[in-house]
């Protein structure tokens, strides 16, 4: 099944091959999820793109900018390389975000909306993937500054803010929160944006959105 979705004057042809990509949709351009209060820009990454929405919805509002649209699931990377093709600003990467540079588990789960490096269990398997830091993606790009940081990545937002420094280049973040996969509490999780102004809103369970923009002087 094909769905033409419209947004921003433009229109992209999702082709949805599950229930849950549905969902995706309607967060990214029904709900508009990840909207950002962002007059301009020029980089933005998309940490944990899935098959594409959140970029191709970015590539539409902002057609200036240069997107990286990071997902380590390689059923979903090929979805996302489909989905990027007709858009020569998004920049398609298959490795996952840490702390660190390196190798690790990564958790495919069936329907691979919950894929983790976390979650373990009978519908899932484990595969070895590539691990990279947000400083080490930006070293390799030549890019000294992230625009808008969108971020769903299952738990592994612990692991991508763990050095203080990471945030210092970036302008605007939003992304889901997954307290149920992470080693620390909501609080200590949004302590960790100092200079940011922060909102949040409820999702389902522990789990919530949160938006942050830096700070007026």
């Amino acid at each position: 099944t094909t769905l033409h979705l419209g947004f921003a004057g433009h229109t992209h042809a999702f082709r949805i091959e599950d229930r849950n990509a549905l969902s995706v949709l309607e967060d990214v351009f029904l709900e508009d999820e990840y909207a950002v209060d962002v007059a301009t820009l020029d980089v933005i990454f998309d940490l944990g793109a899935n098959f594409g929405a959140a970029s191709i919805a970015f590539a539409h509002r902002w057609p200036g900018a240069q997107i990286f649209a990071v997902e380590p699931n390689p059923e979903m990377f090929r979805r996302l390389t489909e989905n990027a093709k007709p858009y020569g600003a998004i920049t398609c990467l298959n490795v996952a975000v840490g702390a660190a540079d390196g190798e690790a588990d990564f958790h495919v789960t069936t329907d691979h909306v919950g894929s983790s490096f976390y979650r373990e269990g009978s519908d899932a398997r484990s595969i070895k993937v590539q691990v990279r830091s947000l400083r080490s993606l930006m070293e390799q790009f030549t890019l000294k500054h992230v625009d808008v940081l969108k971020f769903d990545v299952e738990g592994a937002e612990e692991l991508l803010f763990q050095d203080p420094q990471t945030l210092q280049a970036v302008g605007a973040a939003v992304g889901e929160v997954h307290p149920d996969l992470m080693a620390m509490s909501p609080d200590d999780f949004v302590s960790r944006f100092v200079d940011f102004d922060v909102t949040t809103a409820p999702l389902f369970g522990s789990r919530f959105l949160l938006r942050a923009t830096r700070s007026a002087a």
